[in-house]
């Protein structure tokens, strides 16, 4: 049997999902929790770097919210911090440091470069048979990847800057990552209209963690997927069959 990959090129887009719809509730005199502190808490933990107590604490109460939450347990929502959390589609000014924009600079578009090397690559995505060998009824694989905004970013503009770890163009030498663009951006903030197309995200979207969507979410998340495979100048190449009509999902309310 021959590689899969042989035939293919690899395109990875990345999928914003980021259900926030508030940060954790304060217990007692304490202050709600800073999401974004959470996080890096735990990246910092998980390269082995050494916690301060303070630092360490503020992680065991991360922690605990968190089992919390995947019990199933409802708790009150709060927004005191909601106005910071701004979606990078939306985001005009910076925020810790970082501009806005999915790829930077405010845009929301790949620069012409990267661009160029989408088309390039979507062409040469074709069905394969299960010999990994061009066939008409063979299939496409699709994998998607969801990460956290920021995360997502370093990666994208980390590979357009030319990171030679992230090379993906056999004529720039070895090739030792896939073509790494965005795919559908899932983040709102809660209940605030995004501007691109006004979505958001309630807590009748969302299971009982408030993290994860439900049957309401789910369809949300769907239309907001196939409107991008559909339209995308790249994706909508092999998603669409020849001469199809593209229609395009209205967002369920």
């Amino acid at each position: 049997m021959k590689p899969f990959f042989k035939h293919c090129a690899v395109i990875t887009l990345v999928v914003g999902a980021v259900f926030l719809l508030g940060v954790f509730p304060a217990r007692g005199q304490e202050p709600p929790i800073d999401p974004v502190r959470g996080r890096a808490l735990m990246e910092k933990f998980s390269r082995g770097e050494t916690l301060t107590p303070e630092e360490q604490a503020y992680l065991d109460r991360v922690r605990q919210a968190i089992r919390e939450r995947a019990s199933g347990r409802q708790m009150p929502l709060s927004t005191n911090d909601w106005s910071t959390l701004v979606p990078l589609i939306d985001l005009s000014a910076k925020y810790k440091g970082e501009d806005g924009g999915l790829y930077g600079g405010g845009q929301n578009e790949p620069p012409q470069a990267h661009r160029a090397a989408h088309l390039k690559e979507s062409d040469k995505i074709r069905p394969l048979d299960a010999n990994g060998d061009p066939a008409a009824e063979g299939k496409i694989g699709l994998i998607t990847i969801g990460f956290s905004g920021f995360g997502t970013r370093w990666v994208v503009q980390s590979q357009m800057r030319g990171a030679p770890e992230l090379n993906y163009d056999a004529d720039r030498g070895e090739v030792r990552a896939p073509l790494v663009l965005w795919g559908p951006y899932l983040w709102a903030q809660g209940n605030s209209p995004r501007k691109l197309d006004g979505l958001v995200w309630t807590q009748d979207d969302v299971r009982a963690d408030r993290l994860h969507p439900n049957e309401a979410g789910v369809r949300k998340t769907t239309a907001l997927l196939l409107n991008f495979f559909k339209t995308n100048e790249g994706a909508s190449r092999w998603f669409l069959k020849a001469g199809e009509k593209v229609h395009v999902e209205p967002l369920p309310k």
